[in-house]
């Protein structure tokens, strides 16, 4: 089964308000009131929050999908680590224990925006 195949059957078992959360993480929009949305209603019948997600996963690259498929399998069970992902919890740790990090606050004073009320 290929990547995009698992990743669209992980999608046919989702609730429609699964998926809808799903297709807002995915593409930071919303979308039932995006521009394209809006544009798309007006020409066609609407597409449903799965369709939308197949449509995303289809032009994805491989590799894309596969980072989405990773991503979807650690929302199924996200208390479940592979190994690599403790070894790079453990290679943080020790970045951060020698200091080799930015902390939030680097960036945001960079960008004038404040994190602090």
């Amino acid at each position: 089964m290929s990547t995009k195949d698992a990743i669209n059957e992980i999608v046919d078992a989702m609730s429609d308000a699964d998926a809808m959360n799903l297709l807002a993480q995915s593409t930071s929009v919303d979308p039932t009131n995006s521009p394209r949305q809006q544009t798309a209603n007006r020409y066609k019948p609407p597409m449903t929050v799965k369709d939308e997600i197949r449509r995303l996963v289809d032009e994805m690259a491989d590799s894309e999908a596969q980072r989405y498929l990773d991503f979807l399998n650690m929302m199924a069970d996200p208390d479940e680590l592979t190994d690599e992902d403790i070894q790079d919890f453990r290679e943080a740790d020790a970045d951060y224990v020698r200091g080799d990090y930015v902390s939030l606050d680097e960036p945001a004073k960079e960008l004038g925006v404040g994190l602090h009320a």
